[in-house]
């Protein structure tokens, strides 16, 4: 790792900055994983499109620090290899605060059935069903959107809308102005404990949390290669980068998988890039430099940044940087 950039002021003052338990709740990031049809099919299906346009724009507060992922990105880039879909979905549900399914395509069917079958699953999941098939007798109705029902927890929610407009639904568009609070009140839930804590062992890092973890990192250390990333993430935490077994909590309560999936940073790293977290370039000796996409409110493994410290470090690295031509901005959109 280049001490130049990472040195013993920096780590020292990241290491203060950490939180140690509880996380907070109110402002850390969130992601909301939408399932649907294609925006380019024909007919077109725009719901996803118009959520993350409405989440994007919205100047309230309480949708700060609130990002859209797309799943498809995620098998498109092969991230996951030689992983079938479900095992990859189960993945993409460890990482997401929020799972909303546009029922409106044979795929999202599908994926309505997987997550419906998955009990650590059922309990973020929501989904939207043409308002035409509202008390309709059918398997989908009858079944995994029924089930989601029942589940009866916070984000558990079924809304009958027009798919094509989804956000001319007061109820849904009130609901995603407040997804926050129902995430917060979600994770009291026994099925939602433990979701995103942080992670304090090596011998079982949460895939869900680590993401989280390495984002933090990424926007604060912009730009950073993969392997001074990973090392400078194995130093804070006080973990040997060798013994890392990062795991899925979803592939590990409800598929039984256990010790039969253990994921590989890079697949990690490769999933944020993928997902649209993180923007990749070619740095020095072929290795992966990463940059934040996204400009955080807030953090998940460090303390809200009263005092100022964290953005001075965040400047002074940047700067650091800079000054050898090393590429890349703070953040997408942003300049110094």
């Amino acid at each position: 790792m280049n001490g130049k950039y990472y040195s013993d002021y920096v780590i020292g003052t990241l290491r203060r900055q950490m939180r140690a338990h509880r996380r907070n709740l109110e402002r850390r990031p969130l992601f909301v994983f939408s399932c649907g049809g294609a925006e380019d099919a024909s007919p077109p299906h725009p719901a996803r499109g118009n959520l993350e346009a409405f989440i994007a724009r919205s100047k309230s507060p309480a949708l700060d620090n609130v990002f859209c992922l797309k799943a498809e990105a995620i098998a498109a880039n092969r991230v996951f290899d030689k992983m079938d879909l479900l095992t990859q979905e189960a993945i993409i549900a460890d990482v997401a605060d929020w799972l909303i399914i546009f029922a409106e395509s044979v795929g999202s069917f599908c994926e309505l059935g997987a997550f419906a079958s998955l009990p650590h699953v059922q309990s973020i999941t929501s989904v939207a069903v043409d308002s035409r098939h509202k008390g309709a007798k059918s398997f989908l109705i009858d079944g995994p959107v029924e089930v989601i029902k029942r589940a009866s927890s916070p984000l558990s929610k079924v809304f009958y809308l027009d798919l094509d407009c989804p956000l001319a639904s007061a109820e849904f568009t009130g609901f995603v102005s407040s997804i926050r609070v129902a995430v917060k009140d979600g994770e009291r839930l026994k099925d939602n404990r433990g979701r995103k804590r942080l992670n304090d062992s090596q011998g079982f890092i949460n895939i869900g949390s680590l993401v989280h973890e390495l984002l933090d990192l990424v926007f604060l250390m912009s730009p950073i290669n993969e392997r001074d990333l990973i090392e400078l993430y194995c130093i804070l935490k006080g973990f040997d980068g060798a013994g890392l077994r990062i795991r899925s909590r979803v592939l590990t309560l409800d598929m039984n998988k256990g010790d039969s999936v253990i994921l590989r940073t890079d697949q990690a790293v490769s999933f944020m890039i993928a997902s649209g977290m993180v923007e990749s370039s070619g740095g020095r000796d072929g290795e992966r430099l990463l940059t934040s996409s996204f400009l955080l409110h807030d953090y998940f493994m460090f303390k809200s940044d009263r005092s100022g410290e964290l953005e001075e470090i965040r400047k002074r690295v940047a700067l650091d940087k800079r000054r050898d031509g090393v590429g890349g901005s703070f953040y997408r959109g942003c300049t110094m």
